[in-house]
């Protein structure tokens, strides 16, 4: 028995043995640290066993190896996985017209990945400017680094194409359009150039100015030299100047939240002489309507909001400000804060900046105030009581009278 027991002891040592040498030998077949590759061994051949995840490109796009998946056969006959990352790909840069494939190589061996360059001409452009600000005043910086392009070729496919476009200013070649700014006000055209295809911007500078709402002062705040300026004269709470996301089109990169319920603002307004003016808010309503979970906002509806429910206007003298007798400016019911709607959430509906145009004044030469006090009637879908963001407010200079919004 004791003999039996001994024979069967190295029979399973033995086949153990013979398993982890077998294994051993067969996990050749994963891909080995490189210090495992001896140093006589090289690479005889490379092939591409799984090819990349796009295979067609526009001219000027580069080459991406993303789900390419690459094996070297070895002179000792073993084929192994090769990380992607340990390989050089040409051309490795912009891919450029007559370009039909692309080169892989390791170890000295090459292996090719056919591609395909699709018709690059372009028939023609659309420009999305999202929410930027398309009305300025005279030498008031307009930023539209965050326009979207989309190019239209003439195979019938479309793309959105994140650079490679430039642009003119009536004309004339620019090279930044992060804060553009015309010295003449009227009508502009700002245009975006990509290949062949054009697409125009029409822009409107007024004679006037603006009061950016992120300069606000609280009651109190306010010195002998402040000009053209907000202030918060009441209010459960303050308004705060907030960081704007980037392409929002909130000017000077911030604008005014917290704006609620019960808030207090008066616009100083300065002009040297008698005159009109229309005056424009550029506000982003909070009416959320939509929101398929506390967070998810997938999708995000916003509701329009009615000036004329959302805010109490009266305006007047800086004197008639202070004695209490500012005048009542009734706001058309047509005069709205636009909502929008998107299906992906979009937290920038948040920052849907709108002009809204609700009155034309006559302002006096001197100090005018524009007050406008938060008695919104509009809650959101949880049941809270919502106001708006506020941007600034705009001065247009106008030729005639008409008082009361939407004029």
């Amino acid at each position: 028995m004791n003999g039996a027991k001994k024979f069967m002891i190295c029979a399973i040592v033995a086949a153990a043995l013979f398993t982890a040498v077998f294994c051993a030998a067969c996990g050749k077949s994963e891909t080995p640290p490189p210090d495992d590759i001896p140093s006589d061994v090289t690479v005889t051949e490379l092939t591409i066993s799984e090819p990349p995840d796009v295979t067609e490109y526009y001219i000027g796009e580069s080459f991406d190896p993303t789900g390419m998946k690459v094996k070297a056969r070895w002179s000792d006959g073993v084929k192994l996985p090769v990380s992607i990352d340990d390989c050089v790909i040409e051309p490795s840069g912009p891919l450029e017209a007559g370009t039909y494939e692309v080169r892989v190589s390791y170890g000295g061996q090459t292996a090719v990945q056919p591609i395909t360059l699709k018709d690059d001409t372009v028939s023609s452009l659309t420009v999305d400017t999202g929410n930027a600000a398309l009305a300025a005043a005279v030498n008031t910086p307009m930023n539209f680094s965050g326009i979207t392009v989309t190019a239209h070729y003439a195979d019938g496919s479309s793309r959105v194409v994140s650079g490679g476009y430039t642009f003119e200013a009536d004309g004339e070649p620019v090279s930044s359009v992060s804060a553009l700014t015309f010295s003449e006000w009227g009508n502009h055209t700002l245009t975006v150039i990509y290949g062949n295809a054009r697409a125009d911007i029409e822009l409107f500078i007024f004679d006037g100015f603006v009061i950016e709402g992120e300069n606000i002062l609280r009651s109190g705040e306010a010195t002998p030299d402040s000009e053209n300026y907000v202030e918060q004269t009441g209010g459960y709470r303050n308004a705060n100047p907030k960081t704007a996301t980037a392409g929002s089109g909130a000017s000077g990169g911030q604008f005014l939240g917290d704006v609620f319920n019960t808030t207090a603002l008066r616009f100083h307004i300065f002009v040297e002489s008698d005159c009109y003016a229309d005056v424009i808010l550029r506000a982003a309503g909070l009416k959320l309507e939509e929101d398929s979970g506390v967070q998810a906002w997938r999708p995000l509806r916003m509701g329009d909001m009615q000036f004329n429910r959302t805010f109490t206007v009266s305006y007047g003298t800086k004197a008639e400000a202070d004695s209490g007798s500012l005048h009542a400016l009734t706001v058309d019911d047509s005069v709205i804060i636009p909502g929008a709607v998107s299906e992906y959430g979009d937290p920038m509906l948040f920052e849907n900046f709108a002009d809204v145009n609700f009155g034309r004044l006559h302002l006096e030469a001197g100090e005018n105030i524009v007050e406008l006090i938060v008695d919104s009637e509009y809650t959101n879908c949880y049941g809270e009581t919502v106001g708006c963001n506020i941007d600034r407010l705009e001065i247009r200079y106008a030729d005639g009278a008409g008082e009361g919004g939407g004029s």
